[in-house]
This record gives structure tokens, C-alpha cells and sequence, in this order.
């Protein structure tokens, strides 16, 4: 985590968007705020007010997004297997990413944990455990 005063008097800008963010447990954002000076001094808690009013208001207007962390998972099928293979995933709602037809099909997606779990079971259990399983980062 970072903030800028950007010119302003320390702590009254950046730090209090800043403890907005975290109040409402805000992570992997951005918020910008520009003030132009009017002529009027706000004064050290003026700027705060302002900077963290800002930011409340701006945070009360976008739709918050949780973001789940989903691993590359490729899946190596024979060509005969590869509708089972597709079924399952679609049923799973699990998007295929690319297909790469070679010697086999290779199909790769995205996935948590618990769902690269539950496509190796579905589809080991309809394949008769034909199917291969690896990161995108292994070599299957």
C-alpha cells in the first residue's frame, strides 16, 4: 500500500483516502483525487474532510468487485474424449480459455482449487482416467 500527499500538507490527502480504502477493506484499487485551489484555505482537517469525503462518496458510486484466484489448468484429452470433457466443464461453469489439437486435445482453462479438484475427478471418473491434468506451468 502506498498514498501520495502530492503537495499537500503531510497526512491530509493520501492518508485519509488511504483509510477509506482499508475501512471498507478495499484492496487492488486506485483512487485519484484532484482539488483545485479556489482562493479558500481549508486548513489541515478541511483537506482531510475533503480528500476522505471524496473518496467515500466515489467508492459509494462503483460496483466492488471480489476477486477469486483462479490457476491455469490444462487438460489433455483423447479426441473421442473431448464433448465428455466439454460437458462436464460446462456444467462446472468453467470457461475453456484455448484448445490446442496435437497428437491429443489440450484444453486450458482457468480454475480455483476446489474447481480444478472437482474437473479432475468429473472428468478422470468419465474419461476412465485417460484424461492428464497439469498447471500450465508443468509439463503434462
Amino acid at each position: 500500500m502506498r498514498f501520495d500527499d502530492a503537495g499537500e500538507p503531510a497526512g491530509t490527502a493520501g492518508k485519509p483516502i488511504l483509510n477509506v480504502l482499508k475501512r471498507r477493506k478495499v484492496g487492488d484499487a486506485l483512487v485519484v483525487v484532484v482539488r483545485y485551489f479556489g482562493g479558500v484555505k481549508l486548513g489541515a482537517g478541511g483537506l482531510v474532510r475533503a480528500y476522505s469525503g471524496t473518496a467515500s462518496r466515489v467508492l459509494e458510486q462503483v460496483e466492488l468487485v471480489t476477486l477469486t484466484k483462479r490457476s491455469p489448468l490444462l487438460v489433455q484429452l483423447d479426441y473421442g474424449d473431448e464433448q465428455t470433457a466439454r460437458r462436464v466443464l460446462t456444467r462446472l461453469g468453467i470457461e475453456i480459455l484455448s484448445v490446442d489439437y496435437a497428437d491429443r486435445v489440450l484444453l486450458g482453462v482457468r480454475a480455483t482449487e476446489e474447481e480444478s479438484a472437482a474437473i479432475a475427478g468429473e472428468i478422470s471418473a468419465t474419461t476412465s482416467g485417460r484424461a492428464k491434468f497439469a498447471s500450465a506451468t508443468d509439463a503434462v
